[in-house]
């Protein structure tokens, strides 16, 4: 039963994986590149009949200069024009075939990243660009709208002087321009040059200083937390030094199923070693310090800019929390104070009942104990933090442990 379960995990796995369906579209396109080129040489043979056609029913003037016959110059032209239609939809079947070839080593390329996936130093830029996608989705919405906005104030502004804001569509491919820094400022400025700099000017500030800046914030950010988990891994020399003991050492998916199997929290070396009895303890004790060397750098790993942005939010509002607390206890001793010292004049005065008077140091008690809780929040607040923080590196110790299992199954397969 268990084994069957795991099957159905896998299965589901490689459904849900996008490099399935890369590796499939891969398959498929190398099989119509083959029925491609077949075409390719069956036109490029039609071509080289045709031309052949033409220059063996070319007509040959006759020593007296007489023309040819009609018949001959009406099977010359028939052979010219076939000529012509051989090269036009050859020339239209080159340029999709080429179009076709360049798609297709680009997916090509992308093959590459499922493989860089069995090296973590390789993986940073293939797993930054995946979680990338999402924010630069939305990203790309805002820089496109924008985009628009400033390609159509500059056809109302320019298009009726400028062929290159003329149309909608060669604006928006001069804004692109702009942005890198392709610009003739003389012509934007021929006509009204205030409101060509107004324009240029808020242009290349919103979409080149902030939105541009704003794509490379998001794409370091996610970059650097990659980076840092990373860290501790195993180097593509390291990984190659370890292929010499690639015979002995025991697979990663049989070390994964047993730690799977076996029913505890912490595995050490000895438990390791229990429940592999084939394992070698260098094998184990190596594993066990890689393990090591990544808990420590996830303890040591510093926070992205998007948790430091959270945790300084955190702060804040706790802050001011606070500070609105300590304002209403404040108010409240005020209140008090002016109560006390109104019944302690009548008092003196002779009106009134009688009242309880409190000690003379009982502000500086007060101000003690209202200085000890606030250090006592302080504690609780950090406290907090820290155990949040400690359960997202601890969440992140098991993925990374299997993460690294099943890279060094990738490895011996």
């Amino acid at each position: 039963v268990w084994t069957l379960k795991k099957r159905a995990q896998r299965m589901a796995q490689y459904k849900g994986s996008i490099w399935t369906y890369v590796d499939w579209m891969s398959v498929l396109c190398g099989g119509l590149c083959c029925l491609l080129w077949y075409l390719y040489l069956e036109k490029l043979e039609n071509f080289k009949i045709a031309a052949m056609d033409v220059a063996i029913k070319r007509p040959i003037l006759a020593d007296d200069n007489k023309e040819p016959a009609p018949s001959v110059l009406k099977v010359y032209d028939e052979a010219v024009t076939l000529l012509n239609d051989e090269t036009s939809g050859f020339e239209e079947y080159l340029a999709w075939f080429r179009m076709f070839l360049a798609c297709y080593n680009l997916m090509l390329m992308t093959r590459f990243f499922k493989a860089f996936e069995a090296q973590p130093q390789l993986a940073i830029i293939k797993k930054t660009v995946m979680e990338c996608i999402p924010d630069l989705f939305h990203f790309g919405i805002v820089f496109a709208t924008m985009l628009c906005s400033f390609a159509a104030a500059g056809v109302y502004l320019f298009g009726h002087r400028l062929a290159e804001f003329s149309t909608s569509g060669l604006a928006i491919e001069r804004c692109a321009l702009i942005l890198f820094g392709i610009v003739d400022y003389d012509k934007l400025t021929g006509d009204h040059p205030d409101t060509a700099l107004v324009w240029l000017v808020t242009f290349i500030t919103l979409q080149y200083i902030v939105m541009l800046n704003m794509c490379l914030a998001i794409i370091f950010d996610i970059y650097a937390a990659q980076k840092a988990q990373a860290a501790a891994s195993e180097t593509i020399f390291e990984q190659l030094w370890a292929f010499r003991h690639k015979r002995v050492d025991v697979p990663a998916q049989t070390i994964l199923n047993a730690i799977e199997q076996c029913d505890v929290d912490l595995v050490s070396r000895e438990i390791l070693l229990e429940a592999i009895p084939e394992m070698r303890i260098p094998q184990a004790t190596k594993l066990m310090d890689v393990l090591e060397r990544i808990e420590i750098n996830q303890d040591n790993q510093g926070m992205t800019m998007t948790d430091a942005t959270k945790l300084v939010t955190a702060i804040k509002r706790s802050v001011t929390k606070i500070a609105k607390q300590v304002n209403d206890v404040t108010k409240s001793q005020d209140i008090n104070k002016k109560t006390a010292e109104r019944l302690m004049g009548r008092l003196a005065r002779g009106i009134g009942e009688p009242v309880h008077v409190l000690s003379p140091g009982a502000n500086d008690r007060l101000s003690k104990v209202e200085k000890k809780l606030a250090d006592l929040e302080e504690i609780l607040n950090e406290s907090m933090n820290y155990s949040v923080y400690k359960g997202k590196v601890l969440r992140d110790r098991f993925s990374v442990i299997e993460e690294q299992l099943r890279n060094k199954n990738r490895r011996g397969m």
